[in-house]
């Protein structure tokens, strides 16, 4: 695990106490403690280290009449709402220009009064931050990476800022500002965090830059209900202020102390926005105003909920930063923002998108979002299985009606150039829901995935597989999980299961066989079910570490016996998910440990069994059988063949199993062909159930009735 260097961290948080709701908090107060407790000469070291930046940038002439700042976002997300828009991302810089501009539209409301004379110190940084058009390696990007990470971006840290954790290492921090988005901060006593970032004023290690929440990007999106003035803040930090309630009152030099500048009165940590706050009367040496006055309430270092305007104090000190601290002269300078590509035109250089999501059941919508770049202007998509099956707008809605894997294309064009896109199987479409009882053996599996089973393994490690061992049988699901690296998680994933018509309770039963590699070793299994076809999950079920197994074994393990399974019964399958579109995951989570084996999935109306509870579609022996047309609007041909011939019954069911039809023909060897009339029968999804009466082989295929 990557270690934080504290010494140059700030960290904002919003509490959870009473007091601490109306406002953020920040964790860097005790963290400097423990800094000064460790090394008592530290404060004194800091307020040389800013005076030298002072004097060596005195009276030197801008070498710009703005700095520019190269940007990169590195999201680091679970598949979930913090895989913020690029409209977001954008949204979050273009806060940071208006503010660090002192363009921002509510700067009317800064005090202009005696006792708070602070408009006219509305600064203008002559700073603007800009999204990188070339990474590293001088390649077009739009200045963004995202990672899929659910073990990194809630309560994240430093580990997801390295792509050894699985996250995402930082660009050169001499040549981009680094950026991570995550779904939550680790917390301290003190609340939830919100964000920290890194002071300027030491080495600029591997993980310098801000980490932030997603929602507190921007004013768009997952951000809609806050100012977007988080990231100004902690950019603040990043270029080198303290907050403006630092060190509290004092009457000293206002030069070495408190947070360096002169024209932000001191100040006891307030929230919410009292316009008569004045929690200190001193007034420092060398002091701006020369006077006591109120509380700089308006100050983006603050955490007043009122924060407007960055001072001509607070700009001198960044300016200084600027000019002076080698990684800001780097950054800014023409030959990076020439490498970086930050001034280039806009014209397209790449097409790409992408779906909210990829999985869907029949009749269901999906969102494409276009993330071309850059200054497009048009898009002609293209929909294979879908409705509409083209589109020009920038991100169209699709509904699929149609099993099957289709394709997407995109040609993106900026009015004079184009560039295409085209992702093959990019939309799995399930097929239609089985009834219960559901059993699961995986014995006439071919392979995982396939038709009714589905993988998730963004992390591309060790994913869910069909294994040659199970549970008294010679095939289970299974992970290869020996060795994998920490925090890697796998899912596997049903198609649709018909809960529509259970009137009693519903049991969910599977069996397992896992071993740890080391004691220590921690993962994870967790259930989820979903009653709208994935689109939300409820965890339902969670084993862990020594509860998921208290054997260890140091080579890779397969299991032996029946002793070395475990049976899950889950009764909590409750009657909102008793939908014709259920779904079933299982997920398991990674620490370097060993093998994971699943078997006998069994879903079921009634009390736990530790039999398997099978339905008439269950131990079929596949036999040549084709239906067609399949949707039909009438008749339905069946078309099969025996090795001999024999008294076959063809039957009409429902979905719950209730024949509807019933059909006894004399088949010959070889090839037969039966006509079925379904015109009394209503639109629907049916079962034909053929069954060989000599032999007893019996199948169920699915048709549907439009």
């Amino acid at each position: 695990m990557k270690q934080m260097n504290w010494l140059w961290v700030l960290v904002i948080i919003i509490g959870h106490s009473l007091h601490a709701q109306e406002g953020d908090w920040c964790g860097f107060d005790p963290i400097l403690e423990d800094k000064i407790e460790a090394n008592p000469n530290y404060w004194n070291e800091l307020q040389v280290k800013i005076n030298a930046i002072r004097q060596e940038s005195n009276g030197a002439q801008p070498k710009s009449a703005t700095y520019t700042i190269p940007v990169v976002f590195h999201i680091i997300h679970d598949g979930g709402v913090g895989n913020i828009s690029m409209d977001q991302i954008q949204s979050g810089i273009d806060v940071m220009n208006e503010d660090f501009a002192a363009l921002n539209a509510d700067a009317g409301q800064i005090r202009d009064n005696p006792d708070a004379p602070y408009a006219p110190l509305h600064a203008n940084v002559e700073v603007e931050f800009k999204l990188a058009k070339r990474d590293p390696q001088g390649n077009c990007t739009n200045g963004v990476q995202r990672q899929y990470a659910p073990s990194l971006t809630n309560q994240a840290g430093e580990d997801c800022k390295y792509s050894s954790n699985g996250g995402l290492d930082a660009w050169p921090n001499d040549s981009y500002l680094n950026i991570w988005v995550v779904n939550s901060i680790e917390s301290n006593s003190q609340g939830t965090t919100l964000g920290y970032a890194f002071l300027p004023y030491n080495n600029w290690g591997s993980g310098h830059g801000i980490l932030n929440r997603h929602d507190r990007v921007g004013r768009i999106g997952t951000a809609s209900n806050n100012d977007g003035r988080t990231l100004t803040h902690e950019m603040g930090h990043i270029c080198g202020l303290f907050h403006t309630f630092q060190d509290g009152c004092h009457s000293n030099d206002c030069n070495s102390n408190g947070d360096f500048v002169c024209d932000t009165p001191p100040a006891e940590q307030t929230f919410g926005c009292l316009l008569t706050n004045n929690t200190c009367n001193n007034v420092p040496v060398f002091d701006y105003y020369g006077s006591d006055v109120l509380d700089m309430n308006e100050n983006h270092m603050s955490y007043n909920s009122c924060r407007l305007m960055f001072s001509e104090g607070q700009k001198a000190l960044m300016n200084n930063n600027f000019e002076t601290i080698p990684n800001f002269i780097s950054i800014t300078s023409p030959a990076n923002l020439t490498a970086t590509g930050v001034n280039e035109p806009d014209v397209i250089c790449e097409a790409a998108f992408d779906a909210d999501k990829k999985i869907v059941c029949i009749g269901q919508s999906v969102n494409f979002n276009d993330m071309s770049y850059h200054g497009v202007s048009a898009w002609d998509w293209n929909f294979q299985g879908g409705t509409p099956s083209t589109s020009t707008a920038q991100n169209p809605v699709v509904t699929y009606n149609t099993p099957g894997v289709y394709e997407v294309s995109l040609t993106a064009s900026d009015g004079t150039n184009n560039a295409t896109e085209t992702k093959t199987a990019f939309i799995r479409v399930l097929d239609f829901s089985v009834p219960l009882p559901f059993y699961e053996s995986f014995e006439n599996v071919n392979a995982i995935p396939g038709d009714f089973w589905l993988v998730s393994n963004p992390g591309n490690n060790g994913a869910f597989e069909l294994k040659n061992v199970g549970l008294n049988s010679s095939k289970s699901a299974g992970i290869s999980n020996f060795g994998e690296p920490v925090g890697a998680v796998d899912e596997l994933l049903s198609s649709p299961i018909d809960l529509s018509q259970v009137s009693n309770d519903v049991t969910l039963s599977f069996r397992y066989a896992y071993r740890k590699r080391y004691p220590a070793n921690d993962e994870w299994l967790r259930v989820f079910i979903s009653n709208d076809c994935g689109e939300l999950w409820a965890q339902r079920k969670t084993m862990r570490g020594s509860q998921l197994s208290d054997q260890t074994e140091a080579n890779a393990w397969e299991p032996q016996s029946e002793e070395d399974w475990v049976t899950v019964h889950m009764t909590n399958v409750t009657s909102s998910f008793w939908v014709d579109n259920f779904l079933v995951k299982f997920q398991f989570e990674a620490d370097n440990g060993n093998n994971f084996y699943l078997d006998d999935i069994n879903i079921y109306e009634g009390d736990p069994s530790d039999d398997p509870v099978v339905g008439i579609y269950q131990n079929e022996i596949p036999v040549d059988f084709s239906i067609y047309p399949n949707p039909t609007s009438n008749d339905v041909h069946i078309e099969f063949s025996l090795q001999q011939s024999e008294n076959v019954k063809l039957n009409i069911r429902s979905m719950d199993g209730r024949i509807l039809q019933n059909n006894s023909i004399q088949a010959n060897t070889g090839k037969n062909l039966a006509i079925l009339d379904l015109s009394r029968l209503s639109k629907g999804i049916y079962w034909i159930e053929m069954i060989q009466q000599n032999s007893g082989i019996r199948q169920l295929h699915r048709i549907v009735k439009h």
